[in-house]
């Protein structure tokens, strides 16, 4: 539609204020030249795919605000991303279809967001006009529905020019045509013979013929003719039908022209323009008529004739892809809109203009092309176009849920974006739909591992959900740069991170509970852990507990080896950092109880750990076989041996006494250090898991269920401490040791014997008996 077009033909050049496209070119270039070196057609695609996701989401994340700014910039990452895809297809000889599908797509999803620029555009340019300039300035201010087909039309017309294919071909024929000869020189040469050929009149196809050449040279002009107007592009028409010699036909196309400048409608009949506009009748029943009768034309020129007249047929007929049928269409119902405006006003024409094309609406117009397209983006231009946002996400939610077995990753993020677009321009929308189809995309964000994308979508959704799905992917996560990313990106959208880590370990609980125990769920359970480390000092007290909850689990089934991994997960020691936060964050305040039987009990299966690392280390060492001591050979032997080999013998057996000193000394070092440590347990201040309140009525359930769980622990590990002591001092002989050990069991300020069941202390008490040499009142 033109207006002087200039001002209603669009695309922005560069980047907007606020978002960003180099990076796609960037990484697209970056993939056309390295995957391209390694030929692999099918890697390209996904590598766009995620580079397309990548910059929408970088995009919205900075600002979603400003809903036609982002669509701008929408348009333009699709534009680099279809020239990269182009550039691979001219670079590789086999040309696969999956490339050229993706291209499809692409350009189908530009196409939606150069029609949502031009309707944003046809607004504006809408609200400029003053009332009573022109009959097509009032038509368009007037009539929504007028100013929606011409905005379709204009669109479609540059779509069809944005073809780089069609585009080249038409301007190649173009050019030969024009440095051809005359286009019926062969036909004036042959009436200078006096025979019988087409006269050179507008309807002289009627009285005679072309010759052969001629018709076929004129039919690739009116064909070059056809394919400019379809392209909008009615200057270089004209410019070549006065070059060809057939410019019978421009005066023609200024009824044509009507739609689109304004200057050719005036309302005042002074203008020299009026007279054209009144005569616009009659030329179109002249038209009609000519297409009717005039079977000697050839296709195209009836065709040409019947676009410029505003008529569907034959031009409807004829055309093989949707999109020129949509151009049929829309040229009708603005000829025909056009008509009865211009007739409403030219009283005198009333009764003579047909109003053929007045009925034809987007509606019926996308319902007439919906019976041999199935593209689900025709249905959502026809949407976009009436501003129906309702049944706009309704339909692209049914067309995936009918092709849930396929993968549409392109499709699925254009649907996703829209509704982020209508949720940022507070269109009405039917919730079901939008979080329908945003959780669809977070689950293809999921498959392509593009974790840290996943926390700004989410947070579209209502807070429930958004937070089942962030839990359930997060827990997931092992690497920990990912997590720290993905906790980064959930911050950025206002999510409490240190909130969100408990719920992830509280989850991590929750499943394991359910799941039969085993090493991977040992692994969850620890991995899960480190999730309380990131979010610093508010999660340390947190962390604490829920260490302790582990470690609970795992000394409770003797999983000592992943109770050191989880150890060392805590990196500088956990309970010297707790105690080192709490004296800063409250100075001069004690610990509370809860905290400080907290790290009590940390510290317990620590020190439990460390002792028995240092029983196997001496017990390890105790199973090696003592270095021997070569003998002193016989008196004989060493008369017979000379200086040398005597010397020999005794560097020899002087090495191995002192291996075997060695051995005995970090033997009893050992030894030393693991009933030291041992001894510890015993002596572990308050009592080794050893709680005051353990003693007193419990109403809590759950608390209940902990103390009777550390009173077990308590129970089976001093009973292991006493039974490595035992062994020890049995293998070393240490009776003084065995004595020290049953006067410990038998002192009641460390309540040791209580822990111990009397079967286990009354064996305890015959091996000390034994090692001691005898302790009647032990036995």
């Amino acid at each position: 539609m033109a207006l002087n077009i200039g001002e209603f033909s669009f695309l922005s050049a560069g980047d907007l204020s606020g978002y960003s496209t180099n990076k796609t070119s960037n990484e697209i270039d970056w993939l056309t030249s390295a995957q391209l070196a390694l030929g692999d057609d099918e890697v390209i695609p996904l590598q766009i795919v995620k580079a397309l996701i990548e910059d929408f989401y970088t995009n919205c994340s900075k600002s979603i605000e400003n809903a036609e700014a982002l669509i701008r910039c929408f348009h333009k990452l699709l534009d680099d991303a279809i020239q990269a895809l182009r550039k691979i297809s001219m670079k590789n000889s086999l040309e696969k279809d999956v490339i050229v599908s993706a291209e499809s797509q692409l350009v189908n999803e530009q196409k939606a967001y150069s029609l949502l620029i031009k309707l944003f555009d046809s607004e504006n340019f809408v609200r400029q006009l003053e009332k009573g300039r022109s009959i097509l300035s009032d038509l368009l201010i007037d009539d929504r529905e007028f100013r929606r087909i011409s905005v379709l039309m204009e669109w479609c017309e540059e779509n069809a020019f944005n073809e780089p294919k069609a585009n080249a071909e038409v301007f190649e024929e173009c050019a030969e045509l024009e440095n051809g000869s005359h286009i019926r020189a062969e036909t004036l040469h042959m009436r200078r013979k006096n025979e019988k050929w087409c006269d050179m009149d507008l309807d002289g196809a009627m009285h005679g013929r072309l010759h052969a050449l001629d018709e076929d040279k004129q039919n690739r002009v009116y064909n070059a003719v056809y394919t400019l107007i379809r392209c909008g592009r009615t200057k270089e028409a004209v410019a070549l039908l006065k070059h060809a010699g057939l410019a019978a036909l421009v005066p023609s196309l200024k009824y044509h022209e009507m739609s689109r400048d304004s200057s050719l409608t005036p309302l005042s009949n002074e203008n020299p323009s009026f007279r054209i506009a009144d005569s616009r009748a009659f030329f179109k029943r002249t038209v009609a008529r000519l297409i009717a009768k005039g079977q000697s034309m050839s296709q195209i020129e009836r065709c040409l004739w019947s676009v410029i007249g505003g008529l569907l047929e034959p031009a409807l007929s004829l055309c093989s892809r949707t999109d020129d049928r949509l151009w049929c269409y829309l040229n009708t119902a603005i000829e025909g809109r056009l008509d009865a405006a211009i007739a409403d006003h030219h009283k005198n024409a009333t009764a003579d203009v047909e109003q053929k094309g007045c009925d034809l609406m987007v509606a019926s117009i996308f319902d007439e092309i919906a019976t041999q397209e199935c593209s689900p983006y025709y249905s959502s231009y026809r949407y976009l176009v009436m501003n129906d946002s309702k049944a706009h996400l309704s339909c692209l939610r049914q067309w995936l849920e009918c092709h849930h077995r396929e993968q549409h990753p392109h499709f699925l993020r254009y649907a996703a974006h829209i509704a982020l677009i209508y949720m940022a321009s507070h269109q009405p929308f039917v919730e079901e739909d939008v979080y329908w189809l945003l959780e669809r995309y977070i689950r293809l964000l999921i498959s392509l591992k593009m974790f840290t994308m996943i926390p700004f979508y989410a947070s579209k959704l209502p807070p429930e959900t958004a937070e089942h799905i962030i839990i359930n992917f997060m827990y997931e996560i092992e690497d920990e740069k990912i997590r720290l990313n993905v906790l980064a990106a959930a911050h950025s959208v206002g999510i409490d991170t240190t909130e969100l880590c408990n719920k992830l370990f509280a989850h991590a609980i929750e499943v394991n509970d359910a799941a039969d125990e085993g090493d991977k769920c040992d692994l969850k359970l620890i991995s899960a852990w480190n999730w309380l480390k990131y979010p610093g000092k508010e999660a340390l007290i947190e962390a604490l507990f829920a260490a302790n909850l582990i470690l609970r689990r795992f000394f409770g089934v003797e999983k000592l080896k992943e109770a050191k991994l989880l150890f060392e997960q805590m990196e500088g020691g956990l309970c010297d950092v707790v105690e080192k936060f709490w004296s800063i964050e409250f100075i001069g305040t004690s610990l509370p109880r809860e905290l400080a039987d907290a790290i009590a009990e940390n510290r317990s299966y620590q020190a439990y750990l460390e002792a028995l690392d240092d029983f196997n280390s001496w017990f390890n060492h105790f199973k090696m076989s003592e270095p021997e001591v070569p003998r002193t050979p016989s008196k004989d032997l060493w008369i017979r041996m000379d200086i040398q080999q005597r010397a020999a013998f005794e560097v020899e057996q002087a090495k191995a006494a002192e291996l075997c000193t060695r051995h005995r000394s970090a033997g009893d070092v050992l030894c030393e250090t693991a009933i030291d440590s041992l001894i510890g347990i015993l002596l572990f201040p308050g009592g080794w898991l050893k709680f005051t309140f353990l003693e007193q009525n419990i109403t809590n359930e759950k608390v209940r269920e902990r103390m009777e769980k550390l009173r077990e622990i308590r129970q089976s590990y001093l009973a292991a401490v006493v039974g490595m002591l035992i062994v020890i001092y049995d293998q070393s002989q240490d009776s003084h040791g065995a004595v020290r050990l049953a006067d410990l069991l038998a002192d009641e300020k460390y309540e040791i014997a209580e822990a111990l069941s009397r079967d286990q202390l009354r064996g305890f008490c015959r091996h000390l008996a034994v090692i001691s040499g005898g302790m009647n009142k032990w036995t």
